[in-house]
C-alpha cells in the first residue's frame, strides 16, 4: 500500500510542533531556493537536521545563508517521523526535515504552487518520504491512484498533468510515499484558507557505507593556466582506481568553481564524459559545467566537500596556504589525502580591460595594529548613505568616511582608490581582488601618487586613535576595500606615518583577557562571535575595556592549552576560541598549556596556571552548572564578563527505543545531559501504576548531577519527587500558592502583606494567585528553572499538563511527551470521494 494516509496523526501536537518551526526559523531563516541555473522556487523553506536541502542543487550540511550548519532536528518533530520511517523501513535514520510555507496568495488555478517534480537527490531513494501538514492544502499525485493508493508501473514513467490524483490534507495529516511510489511525480496544488505548512522528513544516505558512493574530491592551485601531464596522470589513477570498487557505478567527484587546477579538472572530467561531477561553488558570475552546490563561504565550502568525501586529490606546490589548509582539515577527519606535487609556477595573467599585468609580488599580512590604532569598518553605501560624499569629495573634511569605489548613480566623485579590474566571464571577485592586491603593492613600493597619497591619509588617521568607515558597493560580498584596509596598517606597521607601538606581550601596560568556556560545545555560536569580536576588536560597540581607567585597545588574550590541528574540528569552547583567533589572525595569545600545532607567530606557550586574578577581565562562557567555570568565576569576582550558555534542553537516545520496549523511559533519562535541571510535569489524576512505574523508571535513570524541578502536586509531580528522594538527586520544588479566603480581604482584595515566594517578575500578585491563574503561572517558574521538561501524559484533557507542554515548547525545552497508549489515527473519512486511499494504523 505505497500511499498512505493517517488523518490528524500530529493534530496533538500542533502547538509544540509551531513553536519548533518558529525556533528552527529563528536559527535558519526562510529562504526562496534556486530552481535551475536562474529560476526561484515560489515558496519559502528552510531545513533543520544534518542535510538541508538547496533545490535543484541537491543537500549541504551547511546553510549557505547563514554559513553554519543546519539546526537540530527538534523532539517533538523527531518523535513524530522516527517511528513512521522504522515502520516503513528498518534502520531508517531522520537525517533531514524540509519545511515549506504556502501562502493562499500563491494560488494560481493555472499551475500547482510547487510544480510536479520526483524527489531524487537523495543517495538513498528506497527510505520513505514522510510528510506532515498543517493548515489545509492539496498534494496531487502524477497519474491515477488505484484503490489501493498504488501507481503503476506506466503512470510512475510519465507525468500528465491532465489525468492526476488530488488529496486534500489537513491539520496534523501524515502522508507517506514509499515502495514504487517513492519517487513518482507530485506537486503541491492550492493553499485552503490562509496558509499550509508542510514538513517533509527523509533519510538522505544509505543505511549501509558500502552502498554510499564512492566520493572523490579533487582541489590545486588557481595558478594553473592548464593541467600538467602529472595532473592529468592522477586523474587518470582516480579514474582507474573507481573502476575497482564495488561502487564504481554511483561514485562522485567533488570540485570547487576556482580557476585554476579546479576548474580545468571539470573540463577534463568533462570532456571524459564524466557524469557524476558536482562543483562547490564559491565564485559568482561564472559559467559552470556541471550542477552546483552553493554552501557558504570558502572555508565552509571546502570543508564540507572534504567531509564527504573518501579521497582526496590536492594539487600543490608545497607552498600554497590555501591546499595546505585543505590537506590539513582532510587529515583531521583521519582521512589520508593523495599528492601530487608539481612546480611551482605563476602563470595567472590578472588582465582586465587592457589594464597591464599586475605585478606578482603581493604585501604580507599586516600583524594586528597597536593599541592606539583605531577602527577601519567596510560598509555598503547602501546602508551608510552618501552623507558628506559629493560629486567632487570622495571623503568628508575630516576624513572619517571614505569612498573607494568608482562612482556611479549616486553621483559621488570616483575614488583613487577604486579597483580598475572588472568581473566578468574570464575574472572572477576573487581574481579581481587578487589583481587589485597585486597593484596596490606596488604603488606603495613606489611612495607617491595619487593612489599612495589616500592611503598615507587613512594610515595617519587610524595611527591617531581615530575610526575610519570606507564606503564601497559590495559588503557583504568579498571586497577590495579589505586591501585598501590592509595596507593602511601595513603603513602604520612600517612607521610610514607616527604612531605608538604597543607594549611587548607580557608587559603589565597591555590589557590581559582570560576567555574560558565549557567543554562539551562544538562550535561557537553567532551571538558568542558578537561578544568575543566586541571584546577584542570593538567591532561592533564604541567603547573598549579600561585599563587603568584609560580605554585599552588590542588585549592580550590569555586560553587554556589544548594542543591538537588548530585548524580542524575541535570541540570545547578552548579549542574552538583558539580557532577563532587563528581564523582573525590574532597574534597576541598567551596558551597556558600546549600550544596547537602549527600555532601563529605571536602565540607564546606558558607554564604558569591559567589564575583569573592575574588578568584584568575573564571572559567565561557559563551554563550555571559546571563548577570548574564557577570556581574561576567567583576567584574573578569584579572582574568576570559571563555570557550565559543554557545546557541542551534534550538528549535522545540512540537508536529511539520503540514503544513496547521494556526500558524506554530509563532509556530517555539516561540520555539527558549530566548537570541538567530536568523538570517533570503531568496530571494529578494519575493513580494508577503506568504513570508511577515510568516516571521512577525515567528519574532512577538520570545522571546524578542532574537536578529534578517539580510543581509539588498530587500524581506524576509527586512520583517524580518521591523518586529523585529515594535516590539522593537535588530537588528543586515550585509549589503553586493558591489564594485562601483567609489571603483574601471582604472586597475582594489581597490581603496586606501577602506575597507569594514564587512569581514571574511581568505579573502582579493578584493576577499570579486567581485560583484560573496559580497553576500556569507556578509552571512558568518551574519551566523557566529548568533546561528540559519531559511531559507524561494520560491521554486526555489535562489543562495543567497542556499548559506546561505548550509554555515548554515556545521556550524551547519541550524534550518528551510520554503517552500511556498512543493517539489513534482518525476513522477513514465516508465523504472522502470517490478515490479510494488506503489509511494505516502505525500503533
Amino acid at each position: 500500500m505505497p500511499i498512505q494516509i493517517v488523518r490528524g496523526y500530529a493534530e496533538s501536537q500542533k502547538d509544540a510542533v509551531m513553536a519548533e518551526i518558529e525556533s528552527i526559523a529563528q536559527k535558519a531563516p526562510p529562504y526562496n531556493a534556486r530552481a535551475g541555473k536562474f529560476g526561484r522556487i515560489k515558496c519559502k523553506m528552510t531545513n533543520c537536521g544534518k542535510y538541508g536541502w538547496l533545490s535543484t542543487e541537491g543537500y549541504t550540511k551547511i546553510n549557505p545563508a547563514t554559513g553554519r550548519r543546519w539546526p537540530p532536528i527538534p523532539p517533538t518533530i523527531a518523535q513524530l517521523m522516527l517511528k513512521v520511517g522504522q515502520q516503513f523501513y528498518p534502520g531508517f535514520r531522520l537525517e533531514t526535515v524540509l519545511i515549506n510555507f504556502y501562502e493562499n496568495s500563491m494560488n494560481n488555478p493555472e499551475k500547482p504552487i510547487l510544480g510536479f517534480h520526483q524527489d531524487t537527490s537523495e543517495r538513498n531513494k528506497k527510505a520513505p518520504i514522510i510528510s506532515l501538514t498543517f493548515g489545509q492544502g492539496t498534494f496531487l499525485v502524477g497519474g491515477k491512484v488505484d484503490a489501493a493508493g498504488k501507481l503503476t508501473a506506466a503512470e510512475l514513467k510519465k507525468l500528465d498533468r491532465t489525468l492526476t490524483t488530488n488529496i486534500v490534507l489537513g491539520d496534523g495529516d501524515l502522508l507517506v510515499m514509499h515502495g514504487d511510489e517513492r519517487l513518482c511525480f507530485h506537486a503541491a496544488g492550492e493553499v485552503i484558507g490562509d496558509r499550509r505548512i508542510n514538513l517533509t522528513g527523509r533519510m538522505v544516505d544509505p543505511i549501509s557505507a558500502a552502498d554510499k558512493p564512492l566520493i572523490f574530491s579533487m582541489i590545486g592551485m588557481e595558478q594553473n593556466q592548464s593541467l600538467l601531464p602529472v595532473e592529468q596522470a592522477e586523474i587518470e589513477k582516480v579514474m582507474a582506481f573507481r573502476q575497482t570498487t564495488d561502487r564504481k557505478e554511483v561514485s562522485e567527484i567533488l570540485l570547487t568553481d576556482r580557476p585554476g587546477f579546479d576548474t580545468l579538472a571539470a573540463t577534463y572530467l568533462k570532456s571524459r564524459k564524466y557524469p557524476s561531477v558536482f562543483l562547490y561553488e564559491i565564485l559568482e558570475n561564472t559559467k559552470k559545467l556541471y550542477p552546483t552546490r552553493h554552501v557558504g563561504n570558502e572555508e565552509n565550502t571546502v570543508n564540507e566537500m572534504l567531509e564527504e568525501s573518501d579521497y582526496f586529490l590536492a594539487s600543490t606546490n608545497g607552498s600554497d596556504k590555501f591546499i595546505q589548509r585543505a590537506i590539513e582539515y582532510f587529515r583531521s577527519t583521519g582521512k589520508e589525502p593523495w599528492i601530487v606535487t608539481i612546480p611551482d609556477v605563476d602563470n595567472d595573467t590578472g588582465e582586465s580591460d587592457g589594464l597591464p599585468e599586475p605585478p606578482t609580488q603581493v604585501p604580507p599580512e599586516p600583524e594586528r595594529p597597536a593599541k592606539s590604532v583605531g577602527l577601519c569598518v567596510i560598509t555598503n553605501i547602501s546602508d551608510s548613505g552618501t552623507h558628506g560624499l559629493s560629486s567632487t569629495a570622495w571623503h568628508t573634511p575630516d576624513l572619517t568616511r571614505v569612498y573607494i569605489g568608482r562612482g556611479g548613480r549616486q553621483g559621488i566623485m570616483r575614488s583613487p582608490l577604486h579597483n580598475p579590474y572588472v568581473i566578468n566571464e574570464e575574472n572572477s571577485r576573487e581574481k579581481v581582488i587578487d589583481s587589485f592586491r597585486r597593484e596596490s603593492w606596488r604603488k606603495l613600493q613606489i611612495g607617491s601618487g595619487e593612489f599612495y597619497n589616500a592611503i598615507e591619509k587613512i594610515a595617519t588617521k587610524l595611527a591617531s586613535g581615530k575610526s575610519v568607515e570606507l564606503i564601497c558597493h559590495c559588503k557583504p560580498l568579498a571586497c577590495h576595500g579589505e586591501v585598501v584596509k590592509n595596507a593602511a596598517l601595513w603603513m602604520i606597521k612600517e612607521g610610514k606615518v607616527p604612531s605608538t607601538p604597543d607594549e611587548p606581550t607580557n608587559s603589565d601596560n597591555r590589557l590581559h583577557l582570560g576567555m574560558i568556556g565549557l567543554n562539551w560545545i562544538e562550535g561557537l555560536a553567532p551571538r558568542s562571535e558578537l561578544e568575543i569580536e566586541s571584546l577584542i576588536d570593538n567591532k561592533h560597540r564604541e567603547w573598549y575595556l579600561k585599563l587603568k581607567g584609560k580605554p585599552a585597545k588590542n588585549p592580550v588574550i590569555h586560553v587554556r592549552g589544548v594542543g591538537g590541528v588548530i585548524a580542524g574540528p575541535q570541540v570545547g569552547f578552548d579549542g574552538q576560541i583558539q580557532r577563532y583567533l587563528y581564523r582573525e589572525k590574532y597574534c597576541d595569545v598567551i596558551v597556558h598549556g600546549k600550544l596547537p600545532d602549527e600555532a601563529p607567530d605571536g602565540w607564546v606557550e606558558t607554564d604558569l596556571p591559567f589564575d583569573p586574578t592575574k588578568f584584568n577581565y575573564l571572559f567565561a562562557q557559563w551554563d550555571e552548572v559546571d563548577p570548574e567555570i564557577g570556581a574561576l568565576i567567583a576567584a574573578a569576582g569584579t572582574k568576570a564578563l559571563v555570557a550565559y550558555y543554557r545546557l541542551p534542553n534534550v538528549g535522545l537516545p540512540n537508536p529511539i527505543p520503540k514503544f513496547d520496549d521494556p526500558q524506554r523511559y530509563a532509556k530517555y533519562g539516561a540520555a539527558v545531559p549530566a548537570g541538567t535541571h530536568v523538570a517533570v510535569v503531568g496530571s494529578r489524576e494519575f493513580k494508577g501504576n503506568w504513570a508511577r512505574s515510568a516516571i521512577e523508571q525515567f528519574v532512577n535513570a538520570l545522571p546524578a548531577s542532574c537536578t529534578l524541578v517539580s510543581g509539588g502536586a498530587k500524581g506524576a509531580d509527586t512520583f517524580a519527587e518521591r523518586a529523585a528522594n529515594a535516590r539522593g538527586l537535588k530537588t528543586l520544588i515550585h509549589n503553586a500558592r493558591w489564594v485562601q479566603k483567609k489571603t483574601r480581604l471582604p472586597d475582594g482584595t489581597i490581603a496586606p502583606g501577602f506575597k507569594p515566594r514564587y512569581f514571574p517578575p511581568d505579573r502582579t500578585v493578584e493576577f499570579s494567585n486567581e485560583r484560573a491563574n496559580a497553576g500556569p503561572e507556578r509552571n512558568k517558574v518551574l519551566i523557566d528553572e529548568s533546561h528540559s521538561v519531559y511531559a507524561f501524559s494520560n491521554g486526555e484533557d489535562s489543562p495543567g499538563t497542556q499548559d506546561a507542554i505548550s509554555y515548554s515548547s515556545l521556550k524551547d525545552k519541550l524534550a518528551q511527551v510520554f503517552e500511556k497508549e498512543p493517539k489513534k489515527p482518525s476513522p477513514i473519512s465516508d465523504d472522502y470521494g470517490s478515490l479510494d486511499i488506503f489509511y494505516y494504523d502505525f500503533e
